[in-house]
């Protein structure tokens, strides 16, 4: 069962992370096919697309969905590359602006003017994007797998079934099992009315650091003047939302901080940043701090639950080593990240100069 939801933001292909199945019997009118083309038809996913793979099995598609079924005279792919080109996007907006809220029907959809050459140089340029496609695919393979290695490596090391030596060959000391309370301190940030705040820097102005700011694809910046010594962090610090998406974990950077984080300090004799980075980051500790954080429209933890919270550690020594191990392994996630990230900027690149 194929939902808007199901279809990845990036790769626009289905995603069986979360798979549902329909209850009962459905008509095969429901079932996606070969070069069948679906579209969102409603809400803020309107316009989002998805090619049928063979690959992904058989599928029955959602109501918020319309489906299209590209004649053999042309081929399926090249029609669906162009639902990622600017001309079809302003369409999609020009489209729900008319309608007063987005959502676009069948009609609509069918009204739209597709460019259409000869089906061999279709074929050639849908072969062309497929290309592209494997290698996108690959190259998220890999980042995947990464990914996927960490989070083993950090199961092993947080559990103690992955032990580092000292120099000399020798076990280090047993670990540790401590509070939050007993080992950090934590203080909320300042809330600042969005009017108060300024777009530009300016001396006396400070960056302000919201959960705008967590978002990757955020072009937003904030500053705001002569703030508190007490909401304000520096690189050695680590910040963790305490409130809406909780457990977010930032440390690196510098400014002043909202009020819906935590600056958690620490002794730096006894511990190490990024060991508690990636402890806070680790799953079992996520998992704590969510359960803590309630189940309410807007989850919330407050500085008690936090400091309840109990974690293994290990000697100073051994917590740089483990540090250094995970630092390593991100740095090499990022560098493959970036190159997926190329990918699709060569790939919308393509799009964009194909389809002019």
């Amino acid at each position: 069962y194929i939902r808007i939801t199901d279809i990845d933001e990036n790769s626009n292909k289905y995603s069986q992370q979360n798979i549902v199945s329909p209850l009962g019997i459905l008509e095969d009118k429901y079932l996606v096919k070969e070069n069948d083309i679906l579209f969102a038809r409603t809400g803020a996913s309107t316009g989002k697309t998805y090619i049928y793979d063979k690959n992904d099995g058989i599928l029955y598609f959602a109501g918020f969905l319309i489906k299209a079924n590209i004649k053999n005279t042309s081929n399926s792919m090249f029609i669906f590359m162009q639902t990622k080109t600017t001309k079809y996007r302003r369409w999609i907006e020009l489209e729900s602006m008319r309608t007063g809220q987005p959502g676009i029907n069948s009609k609509q959809y069918e009204s739209y003017n597709f460019s259409v050459p000869s089906l061999v140089e279709q074929n050639k340029i849908a072969n062309f994007f497929s290309l592209i496609d494997k290698r996108i695919s690959l190259q998220q393979e890999k980042v995947s797998l990464l990914r996927e290695k960490k989070q083993g490596l950090m199961q092993q090391l947080f559990s103690r079934k992955l032990r580092f030596k000292d120099e000399n060959g020798e076990a280090y000391p047993e670990w540790e099992v401590s509070s939050f309370k007993e080992i950090v301190t934590i203080n909320q940030g300042l809330q600042i009315a969005i009017d108060d705040r300024y777009t530009t820097p300016d001396i006396n102005r400070m960056f302000y650091i919201t959960n705008e700011f967590l978002r990757i694809d955020s072009q937003k910046k904030y500053y705001i003047e002569n703030p508190s010594p007490s909401v304000i962090c520096t690189k050695d610090d680590i910040l963790m939302t305490r409130t809406g998406n909780t457990g977010k974990v930032v440390t690196d950077v510098e400014g002043a901080f909202h009020n819906n984080f935590f600056k958690i300090k620490y002794d730096t004799n006894t511990h190490n940043k990024y060991f508690l980075y990636y402890i806070l980051t680790s799953v079992p500790i996520q998992r704590k701090i969510i359960q803590l954080a309630g189940t309410s429209t807007i989850p919330d933890l407050n500085h008690s639950d936090f400091y309840s919270i109990a974690i293994a550690y290990p000697c100073l020594a051994e917590q740089q080593k483990i540090a250094d191990l995970l630092s390593t392994l991100d740095s090499k996630i990022e560098k493959e990240d970036e190159k997926l990230k190329s990918l699709r900027e060569q790939k919308k690149a393509f799009v964009q100069q194909m389809f002019v």
